[in-house]
Formats: C-alpha cells, sequence, structure tokens
C-alpha cells in the first residue's frame, strides 16, 4: 500500500515499530510503502452487526499495545495543540453563531482534563482505522503521533464510528461502551467521557462538511450529558 503524505507521517509509525502498527516497508520523501493489511474482517462491520462490544475489546487490545511501546518519541505533538486549533477554527467562521455555546463549554471544559502522566499516543484510534493482518492480528493504522494522557487514545474510539452518527450518540451504547473501557483500561468512566466530549468538539469544530458536523456536535452532546455536564440551551 503507497502512502502520499506531505506531513511527517513515518515518526510516529518508525517509534511504534510494528507493534500493532502497520509496519513501513520503504519510504522516500512524501511517501511511505506499507504492508497491505486485510479488508475483512472490519471493525466497522462488527459495530453494524451484533459484535459492537468485540469490536470495542478489539480495540483496547490495539491500544494496549502501542502504550506498551516505551523511547523516545521524535515527531510528536502535545494533545493541546489539538484544543488550540479547536480555537482557531471557532474563530475563522466555521462553527456558526447559534452553536457557538457547546465549542466555548468544550473550552472551559479541555483545560480542567488532566494531561499527565504524558505519553506517547496514537491520537486518532477508532474503528476505520484498525485492520487485519494475516500474521499479527489486529493493527492500527494512521498514526498521528500525539503526547497526552493514555485515556485520550481509549476517548476517541467512543465518538466512532463516526460513520455512523445514530449509534455513536445513542446515550445507552456510549454508556455501555465507556463504562466497558473504563473497567478494562483501569479508568474513570466519567473522565473518560469527558475526554470523549472535547475530542468530538474538537473534530466538529475542524470539519467543514455541515452533516459531518452535525454528527459529531451529536456525539459531544451525548458525551456531555453522560459526563453531567450542563450543556447550554
Amino acid at each position: 500500500m503507497l502512502k502520499v503524505s506531505q506531513q511527517n507521517a513515518s515518526a510516529p509509525l518508525r517509534f511504534f515499530r510494528g507493534e500493532a502498527m502497520v509496519k513501513v516497508l520503504a519510504e522516500a520523501p512524501g511517501a511511505l510503502l506499507l504492508e497491505r493489511l486485510l479488508p475483512h474482517p472490519s471493525l466497522l462491520e462488527w459495530v453494524a452487526g451484533d459484535n459492537d462490544d468485540q469490536a470495542s475489546d478489539a480495540l483496547c487490545e490495539v491500544i494496549e499495545r502501542l502504550h506498551a511501546c516505551t523511547g523516545r518519541p521524535e515527531g510528536f505533538q502535545p494533545l493541546v495543540t489539538r484544543w488550540l486549533a479547536m480555537r482557531e477554527h471557532m474563530a475563522d467562521g466555521r462553527v456558526s453563531a447559534v452553536r457557538m455555546p457547546l465549542y466555548e463549554l468544550a473550552c472551559r471544559v479541555d483545560w480542567e482534563l488532566p494531561l499527565a502522566p504524558q505519553a506517547p499516543l496514537h491520537g486518532d484510534l477508532h474503528h476505520g482505522h484498525v485492520l487485519r493482518s494475516a500474521e499479527r492480528g489486529w493493527v492500527a493504522i494512521d498514526p498521528k503521533g500525539l503526547l497526552g494522557p493514555r485515556i485520550y487514545d481509549y476517548a476517541t474510539t467512543l465518538c466512532n464510528p463516526h460513520q455512523q452518527p445514530a449509534v455513536v450518540a445513542d446515550p445507552a451504547r456510549m454508556q455501555r461502551q465507556a463504562t466497558r473501557l473504563a473497567e478494562r483500561a483501569g479508568l474513570d468512566a466519567t473522565e473518560l467521557l469527558r475526554f470523549a466530549f472535547v475530542h468530538a468538539a474538537q473534530c466538529g469544530a475542524w470539519i467543514t462538511d455541515p452533516g459531518c458536523q452535525a454528527g459529531w456536535e451529536a456525539c459531544a452532546r451525548t458525551a456531555a450529558r453522560l459526563a453531567g455536564l450542563s450543556l447550554p440551551d
């Protein structure tokens, strides 16, 4: 699989060294040759079927293996840069005035979230970014390379699969998955939901398609309510 990118995509791939991560076979300026992974089975198909919980377990397995990697990460960005970018997107007109209070709440909540201890993160772990290797099982693709608390990689999975907003924004489903993830990873479920709320808002502020933005905002509202946050009218 050939990946063409203007970004420094190889840095996080090199750090994770193929541990639960797609392998780099060769690279050149602006291009990476990656191992080809299997399109099936698909975690997206599992969620659409009756294997939602099993999909979450597979995501947890991949996250655990990624977080077990040690060393000095190079080219990774602090998670806070994403939250600063959310403010920039809010200011450049991507968010309408009537919906601005939701994002303003996210800006208040993000500075209350604990950012320590810092760890190398995938940064965008979701159902579409985990594929099957015939030899190594489930592995991740397209790491963004962030430095932040490990809870963030789990929180991003709660906001996905974003292609199915009615599923993702369902309160019963999100609460069940948050509880499942928290118990397996030893996390606080409420804090996990707060990170998910901020992540969904950050994605909503970044996206320009109105339909996709509405989906992220619906996910953000569900996570906020479950986390006990008071949403603006």
